[in-house]
């Protein structure tokens, strides 16, 4: 029996907790190819409290036909865990700028 050759797709996509989520490269990958063309984003320094490790950030993402869609990520001590909360602010950035694509991409 042959092995079943990924898929693109398949490529981005794993299994947490039994469901299918697509990565942030693969998110990505989909931007790209619906027309995104630009994206920026910052900290909301006054939400955030990095002795604490808390961060927000807010992320902005536009397509060729100029549409924008903006989201917000939220990190710390509360939805992560202890391995990760030294890298809070990544993670807040990181959500951001997934959930502004998954809104660009309608996934």
């Amino acid at each position: 029996m042959t092995a079943k050759k990924k898929s693109k797709k398949d490529e981005h996509v794993i299994t947490l907790s039994g469901k299918e989520y697509i990565t942030h490269i693969g998110l990505l990958d989909l931007a790209h190819n619906a027309g995104m063309q630009g994206m920026d984003g910052q900290f909301i320094t006054e939400l955030c409290r990095p002795e604490d490790h808390v961060y927000v950030y807010r992320a902005r993402v536009w397509d060729n036909e100029g549409r924008e869609f903006i989201a917000h990520g939220h990190a710390g001590p509360g939805n992560l865990n202890r391995k990760m909360v030294s890298f809070a602010a990544v993670m807040a950035e990181t959500r951001a700028w997934n959930r502004a694509v998954r809104s660009m991409v309608n996934h």
